[in-house]
Parts: structure tokens; C-alpha cells; sequence
């Protein structure tokens, strides 16, 4: 392996010199730019060892302070010989397992959670790093994953939609746009068509692709350019009523 090829070095770290390699500071030409690179091995990352099922209730026996198995087994009252089997590797069903939890004082869904992924496929093993307990999650943050959860297809599609527009667009445009999503949602059926035909009467001259969208959900028909919009509920009077020490 060539010390001066980075490509050979894929471990290594190659710490720059604060000034041209490739001469010194006289403008002399020196050695090649690799050679006053340092060469530094990078030990890798520490990974976070897996939990079982069965390293989750001995630190739970730990934690109580029993002197063995047995103890523990006859103090929490569960059968002895299932409970040293489970601690040997056996998974047992599901409500066996939440009575372990519930007694021995562990998250039972994090128990539960390692004997899925204990049983689980090797391909699909690693898809359970993604699994996050909501526990540490705020309010806010678990109510939108419910939501995301008893949704339909078509909901999370808008929700995504409505996500990404909140992502991408600048932030005052972002809170009319919210108000503007909230009143709509609060106008009754008459106010909402009467709303719908003046929005696209205002806008019937731009050609915008989103206009199009929003007459399909409207079911208006679609319009020729600065055509008046067929079908458009007639412009209404909206009674005003006087303000307090003021003229109309």
C-alpha cells in the first residue's frame, strides 16, 4: 500500500498543512502534498448493545436487589422454572411477558418491543433501531403521530402536503396560510361557495397550475383565460352595520 495514495488509506485521517504542500515558504518546490500529512487511525464507534429480552430482566433482578433467580422468581410470585427459561433465551407470549414487566418495574412495551425484534428475521432486525419509545416525545409531537396513525391514505397524503409547504415556504407566508386554512374551515357551506367564486373571479386572468387544482376541488369547471368563471355564485351585498362613532 502506497502511504502517499489517500485512496489506499480509507481509515485515516489526513490533517492538511496550514500552508502549500507542494513548496515552502521560499517558493522551493518540496516533497509531494501527501508526504507532511499526518496519518491518524480512527477506531470505530462504539455500538450500543442490543437489549434482550433476557439482559432487560436481569437488570431488573439486579436493580432489586435479589440474591438470585429463585428469589427474585418466588417474590414477585411466577413460576420459577418458565421464569429461568426466559432468562436463558425463551420467549414467552406477550401477557407473560407484561407480567415480568409489571412486577419487576420494566417499560413493557420496551420488553415486549425486544422479544418482537429477538423473533424477528435477521433483514428485518435492523428496523426495530428505528422504533423510538414516545415516552421523551412532547404532547404536541405524540398527538400528530396518533394522527398520523388513524389516519387514511388519502389524509396523510394532504398532511404530508401540508407539511412540506410549511417546510419550504417562508415563515409570515406560512401563518397567513394556516389563518387562511383555519377561517375556511369554519365558514358555513353558503359562505364557503360565495368565498370559492370570488377567489377564483379575482384570480380568472393568471394561468396558475394550482388554480386548477383548486377548481377541481370546488368542482368548478375549468375557464378560459380571462373568461368570467361559469358558474360562479353572484357577487353579494354584506350588510355592514355601523361603527361606534363613526360614519358609514
Amino acid at each position: 500500500m502506497d502511504a502517499n495514495d489517500p485512496e489506499g488509506l480509507p481509515k485515516a485521517i489526513f490533517w492538511p498543512l496550514t500552508r502549500n504542500a507542494t513548496s515552502d515558504a521560499a517558493g522551493t518546490p518540496s516533497s509531494p502534498p501527501f508526504q507532511h500529512m499526518a496519518r491518524v487511525q480512527v477506531a470505530p464507534a462504539p455500538q450500543e448493545e442490543t437489549k434482550t429480552v433476557a439482559s432487560l430482566l436481569r437488570e431488573a433482578i439486579a436493580g432489586g436487589g435479589f440474591k438470585d433467580v429463585k428469589e427474585c422468581a418466588r417474590s414477585i410470585r411466577v413460576p420459577y422454572d418458565l421464569f429461568n427459561k426466559v432468562l436463558g433465551g425463551h420467549l414467552p407470549k406477550d401477557a407473560q411477558l407484561a407480567e415480568y414487566a409489571r412486577k419487576l418495574g420494566v417499560d413493557e412495551r420496551e420488553l415486549i418491543l425486544a422479544a418482537y425484534r429477538e423473533k424477528a428475521p435477521d433483514a428485518v432486525k435492523p428496523s426495530f433501531n428505528a422504533i423510538v419509545l414516545l415516552d421523551q416525545h412532547p404532547a404536541d409531537l405524540r398527538e400528530l403521530l396518533d394522527l398520523v396513525d388513524t389516519s387514511t391514505a388519502a389524509q396523510r397524503e394532504e398532511l404530508l402536503e401540508v407539511a412540506r409547504l410549511l417546510r419550504g415556504k417562508p415563515s409570515e407566508r406560512c401563518l397567513r396560510a394556516l389563518a387562511l386554512l383555519r377561517l375556511y374551515h369554519h365558514l358555513d357551506s353558503e359562505l364557503a361557495d360565495y368565498f370559492d367564486s370570488m377567489v377564483l373571479m379575482s384570480l380568472r386572468r393568471e394561468s396558475l397550475p394550482q388554480l386548477d387544482d383548486y377548481r377541481a376541488a370546488t368542482g368548478t369547471p375549468p375557464s378560459k383565460r380571462g373568461a368570467p368563471v361559469h358558474g360562479a355564485a353572484p357577487v353579494r351585498s354584506v350588510k355592514r352595520s355601523p361603527r361606534s362613532g363613526g360614519k358609514r
